[in-house]
């Protein structure tokens, strides 16, 4: 009876061998899985076997029920040990499974949405304009894959007349400035200005360098916070310490130390770039990195009303991986032209073409010599006689008058340049897809219009990461309007902060100027679709608003950098002379 007990033992040990083995040949085909912890489980079954051999070649007879008992124990842990790695490959199966899917309902609902948008423009000028869809009143951007209004533009070749125009005009007042400098300093080409304004490169890189890699610290962080599970109170606490130091420090140095103008304004920018762009990558991970939660399931009230549910939201599919996936991730957002984090964006199915970034690249260059010879041409001989005198009504609206026009064409200026070239050339580059950068704001009847539309990039980081969230994490407590208050204000912040670049004082004339009368006029001049006089009120108010702007900052920017004993780069003593010179306009 023992023999035979020991027998059976032997049969079902080796029948489960050779189950064992046949599985693992099917894993190893279908899912190439690796066989190592198989084979180790095969060694300990022929020990099992060896023995149980050795104990039936013993002379001693044990009680039966302690050989069942070990037989028992044996095959248990042997087939825990089974199921554990048939769990483990079932989840790493079931994560790459996951991930796939995701990647394919991520690419199957931007082509949609593309195709939704091509169907939508072609039918926009046969179909009225209706209330607006539960999309557009909640919910997440989804990149698809479009190209800048102006590079459709420039296809026709009336609109690329007015382009050509525009550059045959600026080289004339390229010859003209050619003439004067030959006149007065007896040489044709001078790059006096723009080598002093884009001067002391080497301290340029000293800050640049070190805030570039600040802000990749939030990478460790988020991993830190994935694999401790901090309170929230804490990690936000430090995230926000985080944040301020970084967009602290440099804004200091710019006050402490005088840069160049256009040296000053980079470092300022790109502080502003990099805040927004840490930003955006933590607050994505923090609300959708861990699954669902309160925050991302949250519709305030507007929005149901508006038949917004969770159907009808396209939420980002976000998760957290390995550092160095993240960095790559990160990198790419980085320099890709978007302030909105994904951890996919749509790209173009070729190569670069570099002929393209290329010409983008040279359109930017030419705007900025173009925007130096305005300045040499119009502003400075004026400005450096008038600045003495701030306190003359009628000397500063005469300069108001007078800067209008090149104010204006310095404004088209950066738009061509910075949010239409430069950006495309980041977009090229990288193969990036969606190139909304901004829609037909110069057919705005209102402030609110403009602001939507101007730079989109900047717009949309507002909307939802600000705008939306003052509602999103206080559960609703705070209303849309105290919600667009708060999105202006936070936006005058920022745009002021890039402004002390080149200044290298706190001077809030656009916050002053366009802060507050867009929020007057911010659902002003809806005289109707079809009505002219809204566009043209509105660009006599952004004219004068422009041209204001302009002598505002270049009396500043003279007072501060004059020989004159009125001023002083102290903030204190500066603005009480600002103060002076509006008592002595009172006054008169």
């Amino acid at each position: 009876q023992r023999r035979k007990v020991i027998g059976r033992n032997k049969q079902k040990i080796a029948k489960m061998d050779d189950e064992i083995i046949a599985r693992a040949r099917v894993r190893s085909q279908r899912k190439k899985v690796k066989l190592e912890e198989l084979e180790r489980f095969k060694s300990e079954i022929s020990h099992a076997i060896s023995s149980l051999e050795v104990s039936e070649n013993q002379e001693s007879r044990p009680n039966t029920e302690k050989e069942e008992q070990e037989f028992a124990r044996i095959r248990d842990e042997t087939l825990s040990k089974i199921e554990r790695a048939f769990a483990k490959t079932q989840a790493e199966v079931n994560e790459l499974m996951n991930e796939k899917i995701a990647h394919f309902n991520s690419t199957m609902t931007n082509s949609l949405q593309n195709l939704q948008n091509t169907v939508a423009f072609r039918s926009s000028k046969l179909t009225p304009k209706t209330e607006p869809t539960p999309k557009t009143v909640w919910g997440e951007k989804v990149h698809v894959k479009r190209a800048p209004i102006l590079s459709k533009l420039f296809k026709q070749e009336d609109i690329r007349t007015i382009y050509n125009i525009f550059v045959a005009v600026m080289m004339l007042m390229a010859c003209n400035l050619m003439m004067t400098k030959y006149k007065t300093k007896g040489h044709l080409i001078d790059f006096s200005l723009l080598e002093y304004s884009f001067g002391d490169a080497g301290g340029f890189f000293a800050v640049w360098i070190p805030m570039f890699i600040g802000h990749l610290l939030i990478i460790p962080y988020v991993q830190l916070i994935k694999t401790y599970r901090p309170p929230a109170v804490v990690h936000l606490s430090v995230y926000f310490m985080f944040l301020g130091a970084f967009v602290f420090l440099p804004t200091y140095l710019l006050l402490v130390k005088s840069f160049p103008p256009a040296t000053g304004m980079i470092i300022s920018a790109e502080n502003v770039r990099m805040g927004m762009k840490i930003h955006a990558y933590y607050r994505e991970k923090m609300l959708y990195g861990f699954g669902n939660n309160k925050f991302n399931l949250f519709i305030p009230e507007h929005a149901q009303k508006a038949g917004v549910t969770l159907k009808n939201i396209k939420r980002p599919i976000i998760n957290i991986r390995d550092a160095s996936t993240e960095l790559g991730r990160y990198l790419y957002f980085s320099f890709a032209p978007t302030l909105i984090y994904r951890d996919d964006y749509p790209t173009l199915q070729r190569k670069t073409k570099w002929a393209r970034v290329f010409i983008d690249f040279a359109n930017f260059l030419l705007v900025v010599v173009f925007s130096f010879m305005i300045w040499e041409i119009y502003c400075m001989p004026h400005f450096k006689s008038t600045y003495l005198d701030p306190a003359s009504t009628e000397t500063f609206f005469h300069s108001v008058f007078l800067s209008i026009l090149p104010a204006n064409i310095c404004l088209f200026l950066a738009f061509f340049g910075v949010i239409h070239s430069w950006e495309n050339a980041w977009a090229e580059m990288l193969c990036f897809g969606d190139r909304r950068f901004y829609s037909d704001w110069w057919s705005s009847k209102n402030f609110a219009f403009f602001y939507r539309n101007w730079n989109v990039v900047l717009q949309e980081w507002f909307y939802y990461y600000v705008y939306q969230d003052c509602m999103r994490f206080s559960l609703g407590f705070i209303t849309k309007d105290w919600a667009v208050k708060f999105a202006l204000v936070i936006s005058s912040i920022i745009h002021e902060l890039v402004i002390i670049g080149p200044q290298g004082f706190f001077y809030p004339a656009m916050t002053l100027l366009f802060c507050l009368p867009g929020m007057a006029f911010f659902r002003s001049f809806k005289l109707g679709p079809s009505s002219q006089i809204a566009n043209v009120i509105f660009w006599f108010f952004v004219s004068l608003l422009t041209g204001i702007l302009m002598v505002l900052h270049a009396r500043a920017f003279y007072t501060n950098h004059s020989g004159d004993a009125t001023q002083t780069t102290d903030l204190v003593q500066f603005w009480s002379f600002i103060l002076r010179s509006i008592q002595n306009t009172f006054k008169e």
